[in-house]
């Protein structure tokens, strides 16, 4: 870390503003939404996989009624969506699992510069959608560097160099106050 990026964040724990927002609680309802989100498609995803299996399972016992010799197929139908609801249940354990992490963080104002921004495009083919990741690397007082997941707006707001306040909570950038004469 250079020494005037030092002293710039070394100054923000001075600012007359840092104990006003320091107090300061940013919202982390939308987090809270996406995980819920996560878990309840989850959840959806294994009643449907559910579904079919019973469905599967009533043909299997119809079709041995009927034939003698067996089909393969209600067998490797049933154990492909028995997989999926698996995945159902893995996908709801796993979001529920993010959120428990997320609301036992701490959340921390910390002083912090921006050093980076990049971003991360998923999809956007034809007929499809896409996805953006946004991520900014701060670094603290210390000389310690974290990249962490923000939201597009705030991502928007943040340029490099920027020095101010951070609200951290778990791996995710809530807030950025700019401190302008720092």
């Amino acid at each position: 870390m250079s020494s005037q990026l030092s002293s710039r964040l070394a100054s923000v724990e001075r600012h007359p503003e840092w104990e006003r927002l320091r107090e300061r609680r940013p919202r982390t309802a939308g987090h809270q939404f996406s995980f819920g989100c996560g878990a309840l498609f989850g959840l959806v995803f294994a009643g449907i996989a559910v579904f079919i299996v019973g469905v599967a399972v009533s043909m299997m016992s119809q079709t041995s009624r009927l034939q003698s010799g067996r089909s393969l197929f209600p067998t490797v139908f049933t154990g492909l969506a028995a997989l999926l609801a698996l995945l159902g249940v893995g996908i709801t354990v796993w979001m529920l699992f993010r959120w428990r992490r997320f609301v036992r963080a701490p959340l921390q104002a910390v002083p912090a510069a921006v050093l980076d921004k990049r971003l991360h495009v998923r999809g956007g083919g034809t007929n499809s959608h896409s996805r953006t990741n946004y991520h900014v690397t701060l670094e603290f007082r210390d000389g310690r560097r974290t990249e962490l997941e923000v939201g597009g707006n705030l991502y928007g707001l943040l340029g490099r160099d920027d020095v101010g306040v951070a609200w951290i909570k778990d791996r995710y950038l809530l807030d950025f106050h700019r401190l302008a004469d720092v």
